[in-house]
This record gives structure tokens, sequence and C-alpha cells, in this order.
């Protein structure tokens, strides 16, 4: 009886034992397929990514592209025809959303809400300015002497330079959107001809400086748009031109030795408590903040021409860069390439660069071309 009870033991043992092998191995390999299919489909997307780090966007030639109101595409006017157009992240969908066949439109000063935006359009020879409402579907002309104008960070007034040609007075104001009920903020001299405007990210503070000139020191000031208060941020910097962060509290400038030459970016806190060079010689329109404020992305030019006098040169289109392209940690001074120099394959000029709203996409509009681009960022899709 016993005999039988270990026979019959050893056999079930031996079957059990069998059974668990076969599982075992048959499992084992199918996790191993499993997992190669898992890491080949991963190899090729990364592959995928890898080979197209720059891809063109669209054909359209944009003006101001922003992303729109959902997050999802990117909205623009066609420099050809003046038509409101939008693409999808990939430049897989296109549509036109408005037909406006306008011509001449120089430059788009969207509402940060995204539901108005004022038109800069040459028409007989002078610059005008519309205001156009995507709601009502009407717009306005802005009245003479606005030479340059900007959305409050609130997106309910406007702030914009004025030349009273009567008494030949310069000064900034803020306004209702179509112009009422305005307000001098400052006067000018005539060092301000010509200037840029962007008030200061999550302040009350508008700055101003004079339009990069290589030949002229820059003055970069501030102003509070509710009482006036004046101050002088920094001077003496020639060819300068200023990026604020997202949280206000720095900004990057971009300026030149006298005479145009040995381009140089530099990091500043509003507060003075930091100033330092980040060795990316570049100009601050190849730049681009994180949402953090933390991170900058830029376009390298890789060689200016000896005879080239920057910034001038580069506004008035008499010179090209060819650019290579990188993040700056501005936290621990580090810089990284974010394409490699064998995926350059063709030469690019990058302006106008903005981040998608995840920030794993950089976009850019290419000079050389006119057109939208795009770099995928720290290999996502």
């Amino acid at each position: 009886m016993l005999k039988k009870i270990f026979i019959l033991s050893a056999i079930m043992f031996f079957l059990v034992a069998t059974f668990f092998s076969i599982y075992n191995f048959a499992f084992r390999d199918a996790e191993k397929i499993k997992l190669g299919l898992e890491n080949n489909d991963k190899k090729d997307i990364e592959t995928k990514i890898e080979t197209n780090r720059i891809t063109l966007v669209s054909n359209k030639t944009p003006i101001s592209p922003k992303i729109d109101h959902e997050e999802k595409k990117i909205v623009f006017y066609n420099k050809v025809n003046g038509n409101l157009e939008n693409v999808s992240f990939d430049g897989s969908i296109e549509n036109t959303i408005l037909e406006n066949n306008l011509e001449k439109i120089s430059d788009v000063a969207w509402s940060p809400d995204k539901n108005f935006v004022i038109l800069k359009i040459e028409k007989k020879g002078e610059q005008k300015f519309y205001l156009y409402s995507y709601i009502t579907r009407k717009s306005i002309e802005l009245k003479e002497g606005i030479d340059n104008v900007i959305w409050d960070n609130q997106g309910d007034k406007i702030i914009y330079k004025h030349f009273d040609q009567l008494n030949g007075e310069r000064s900034i104001n803020i306004a209702d959107p179509n112009g009422k009920n305005w307000k001098k903020l400052v006067s000018l001299n005539d060092s301000f001809k010509k200037i840029e405007l962007t008030q200061i990210p999550q302040s009350l503070f508008l700055s101003f400086w004079s339009y990069p000139d290589a030949n002229k020191k820059t003055s970069l000031n501030k102003v509070n748009i509710i009482d006036g208060d004046f101050q002088e941020i920094e001077k003496d910097k020639f060819g300068a031109d200023y990026l604020w962060s997202p949280d206000g509290r720095s900004f990057i400038v971009s300026s030149v030795d006298k005479k145009g030459s040995s381009l140089k970016l530099e990091l500043s806190r509003l507060d003075n408590s930091t100033q330092k060079n980040l060795n990316m010689p570049t100009l601050v329109d190849k730049c681009v903040w994180s949402k953090d404020s933390r991170y900058l992305y830029c376009a390298l030019p890789a060689k200016i021409p000896e005879d080239s006098v920057f910034p001038n040169d580069y506004q008035e289109r008499k010179t090209l860069t060819k650019d290579t392209f990188w993040r700056i940690d501005t936290k621990e001074n580090e810089n990284d390439r974010i394409v490699d120099l064998e995926k350059l394959n063709k030469d690019y000029d990058a302006t106008s660069l903005f981040l998608s709203p995840r920030e794993n996409i950089l976009f850019f509009i290419n000079r050389y071309d006119d057109k939208l681009y795009k770099i995928t960022l720290n290999n996502q899709i």
C-alpha cells in the first residue's frame, strides 16, 4: 500500500514539475518575444525621431505664429495673401480660418485671449494699425501717429508709442483697445525715435528701450502703468535687445562691442543680484524661455561674417546666419546641443522661436525661406 502511494506521489510530482517547466519556458519566451518587440518598436520610434529632428511644418509663410485657444494648433497670418490660417503641430492638417486677401501685413499683435488682434499694414507707403475683433468680425483703424503697439498683460488695454506731428512730442500711452480713454505714461526724447516695448511679466511695469543699434548705447527703462513711476534699469550697452523671463524676475540681453562686433548674450536679475555671460553669442530674437524661467532654447549663429555689423545688418536682412540649436540651463550654467551637427541637412536662420504647450516641440521660422519648422525635443512625439 505504501509502495503504491509512493509511486502515485512520484508520478504526480513529475507531472506537476513538467507542467511548470513547460509553462515557465513558454511564458519566459513569450515575455522575451514581447519585450523584444517592444524594444524594437521603441528603437524604431527613437530612430524615426532622431532622423527627423528638424522638420518642415508648413509650406505657408507665416507672420507672428502663435498657439491657438485650445493649445492644439498654430494660428498665423499668411504673408502672401493675409489670410488667417492654422496648422496642426505635425503639419498634417491645415485650414484657412478667414480669407482676408490683405497685402503687406508686416506685424501682428495678438491679445492674450486671442479674441482680438492688431494688424500693422502698409497702405500707400504709410504704416497703419487696425484693431480686429474675432467676436464681432469688425475692424477699426487706430489713430495716426502710432508706430509701435502691444497689449498689456491682462489684454484689456493697449500700450503704444505715439508721435504728435503738431507739437513734435513723442510719448508712450495706454488706452482701451479702440484708442479711447488714453493716458500718457511717459514723454520721450529724441533718443527714443524708434523703440521696443514689452510689459514685464507678472507685474504692472512696462519696459522699453531704444531700438537696437550697434552705433548707439541702449537704455533699458521701466514705468508703472498705473502711477507712471519711472526707473532706468541699465544702460551703456551697444545694440542691446532684451527678453524677459515668464516670471518677470530675470531678463537676457544681447549686445555688441562698438561697431557691431563680439556678440554677447547675458543673463541679469531685475534686482541686480545676478549678471553673467551665458557663453552663447546670439541675439535674443533667436531665443525663447521655458515656462519655469529656468531654461533657454536658442539658435546660435555658427559663424558671423567679419564685415557684418550686428544687429543692424541682421535686422535689415543684409546678413543671414547658419544656426546650431542649444538648450541653456541658466541655473546650472550648462549648455546642451539639441540637434546634432550631422542632422543639420540644410541652412537655418531661426527667428520667432516658441514652444508647444508641453514644451516638447520647439518651433521657429527659417529666414532662408520664411517657413515654419519644428524640432522635437527630448525624444518625445
